[in-house]
């Protein structure tokens, strides 16, 4: 008598367990498909002044600022007025002047440890409202020291298919050792 009833609790079991692994696979394709452009790299602090800054921004396919997912707190807080070569690009684009407390809030932290740092973009403005479809560029701005940057940048569509993007690098300036400031820039690009 015994038999059946563990043979019938073993075989709900099996059921439940089955429903379970389905609707997470469910769950986490979903979220797969819903989109993200994950963005890491290497981040190595320098030492002394005119250094250390960076910006991790996305504009639309018509060069406006669509989201800033990131800018380092000096210049936010104003270190663009006392030093202006401070991630000038980002600053230009951002129309930071402009911009109130709870805006910067959002998007500034303290100048990060040294280390690998991760951000992502979830396909939608400053004001969280999602985007359009279409082309898009994200853009990584380090002032490297005084008047040497790096840009790194990365087209994408939103239709296209799962990947790991092209980086485009340009520096500016020959200052060689800040180079490691910013390295190992990896964008990957899952479609919503």
């Amino acid at each position: 008598m015994r038999r059946p009833f563990v043979g019938v609790l073993l075989f709900i079991f099996a059921v439940v367990l089955c429903m379970i692994l389905s609707v997470t696979a469910v769950i986490s394709s979903a979220a797969e498909k819903s989109g993200t452009v994950g963005v890491s790299f290497g981040y190595e602090r320098q030492t002394g002044n005119a250094t250390n800054q960076y910006a991790l921004w996305v504009e639309d396919s018509d060069g406006r600022l669509v989201k800033t997912l990131y800018a380092t707190r000096f210049t936010v807080a104003g270190g663009w007025e006392k030093r202006p070569n401070s991630i000038k690009l980002w600053v230009k684009q951002s129309n930071l002047p402009e911009m109130t407390t709870a805006q910067t809030d959002a998007i500034t932290s303290p100048t990060p440890r040294s280390g690998v740092q991760k951000y992502s973009w979830d396909f939608t403005d400053n004001d969280g409202k999602p985007v359009p479809d279409g082309a898009y560029t994200l853009f990584l701005e380090g002032t490297l020291r005084d008047e040497d940057t790096v840009v790194y940048s990365a087209r994408f569509e939103t239709g296209a298919s799962e990947r790991d993007l092209d980086v485009e690098t340009k520096y500016s300036g020959d200052d060689l050792p800040d180079r490691g400031m910013i390295h190992d820039v990896k964008i990957h690009f899952v479609p919503r």
